[in-house]
C-alpha cells in the first residue's frame, strides 16, 4: 500500500473515532445536564490551549503555560456552571492573575509579550466551550449536530474539491494549498449536508421531510448555511496564520493524520462562536 493511501487511511480511522466521540457526547446525556459534552468541551480546551502555547514557545516566547491551563480549566468550568456571565469574572481574574504573574520574582525572565500570549491563548481557543451553552438551548443537541455537520462538509469538500480542481490560489502568503475553488466546494458541501442529511434525519426522526429537528425555517436554515461556510475557512485561514507566523506544520499529533487539536478544530471553533449568537439571537 503506497505512502499515501496509509496516509487517507489513518486520517479516516481517526475521523471516524472523532465522530464517534463527538456523537456520544452530544446524545448521551443521562441527567440532562450536558454533563458528557461539558467534559469532551473540557479536554478539547486543555489540550488546545496547551498546543497554542506550545507553538509560540518555538520562537522564544515564554507564556505562563501552568497559569493559563488552570484559568482555561476556570473558564470552561465557570461557563458551564454560570452561563454567558462568566465572562465578566474570569476576564478581570485573567488579567489580573497573569499581572501578578508578571512582577513575580520566580517569573522575572518573562516580558510583557508573554503576558500577552497567555492571555491572548485563554481569549482564542477555549471560546470553544460556547458550544456547551449552544447544548442547553432548546433543541441543542440537534444544534449542535448541525455546526458538527456543516464544519465536517465545508472542511472535507472544500479538501477533495481544491485537491482536484484547484487553481486560484485563495491566500498564498497565508496558506499556499488553499483554493478558490476549493472555497465553491465547500460552500456546495456545507448546503448539501443541511438540506439533504438534515431532512434526512428529520424524517427518520420525526417522520416527515423537514427541519424541524433544528428548529429553524428553511429560509434561515440557508442564511446559517452561508454563515457557516463563511466562518468555517476564516477559523481555517486563522489557525494557518498563526502556524506560518510561528513556522510549523501542525500544532501537535494527537490525531494521528490529521495533526494536533487546533488542526482539527480549528473551523469548529469559528462556527460554534458565531452559531452560539445566531441561535441566540433568532431561537431564543
Amino acid at each position: 500500500m503506497s505512502k499515501r493511501r496509509l496516509k487517507y487511511k489513518e486520517r479516516a480511522i481517526t475521523g471516524l473515532i472523532y465522530v464517534l466521540i463527538v456523537l456520544f457526547s452530544l446524545f448521551y446525556d443521562p441527567f440532562k445536564n450536558s454533563l458528557p459534552f461539558f467534559l469532551f468541551t473540557f479536554i478539547i480546551t486543555i489540550l488546545g490551549n496547551y498546543e497554542f502555547y506550545y507553538i509560540t514557545e518555538k520562537v522564544g516566547n515564554k507564556p505562563y503555560i501552568t497559569i493559563g491551563l488552570i484559568l482555561s480549566a476556570i473558564f470552561s468550568t465557570g461557563i458551564y456552571i454560570s452561563g454567558i456571565n462568566f465572562f465578566s469574572f474570569i476576564l478581570p481574574l485573567s488579567v489580573i492573575t497573569v499581572l501578578i504573574a508578571s512582577i513575580s520574582i520566580k517569573f522575572e525572565d518573562r516580558n510583557a509579550i508573554d503576558s500577552f500570549i497567555t492571555l491572548a491563548g485563554l481569549y482564542y481557543f477555549p471560546l470553544i466551550n460556547l458550544g456547551v451553552l449552544i447544548h442547553k438551548m432548546e433543541s441543542g443537541k440537534f444544534l449542535l449536530l448541525l455546526i458538527f455537520l456543516g464544519t465536517w462538509a465545508y472542511d472535507t469538500f472544500a479538501y477533495l474539491i481544491g485537491s482536484k480542481f484547484g487553481k486560484v490560489k485563495l491566500a498564498p502568503r497565508i496558506s499556499p494549498l488553499k483554493t478558490v475553488e476549493g472555497v465553491i466546494g465547500g460552500f456546495i458541501g456545507v448546503f448539501v449536508a443541511i438540506i439533504l442529511i438534515g431532512g434526512l434525519l428529520n424524517f427518520i426522526l420525526k417522520g416527515t421531510w423537514g427541519y424541524d429537528i433544528f428548529n429553524l425555517p428553511l429560509n434561515l436554515l440557508l442564511i446559517y448555511g452561508l454563515c457557516i461556510s463563511i466562518f468555517a475557512q476564516l477559523g481555517d485561514l486563522s489557525e494557518s496564520y498563526i502556524k506560518r507566523k510561528f513556522f510549523i506544520k501542525d500544532s501537535g499529533s494527537i490525531f494521528p493524520g490529521h495533526g494536533g487539536v487546533l488542526d482539527r478544530c480549528d473551523s469548529l471553533l469559528f462556527t460554534i462562536i458565531m452559531s452560539y449568537w445566531f441561535f441566540k439571537f433568532f431561537i431564543t
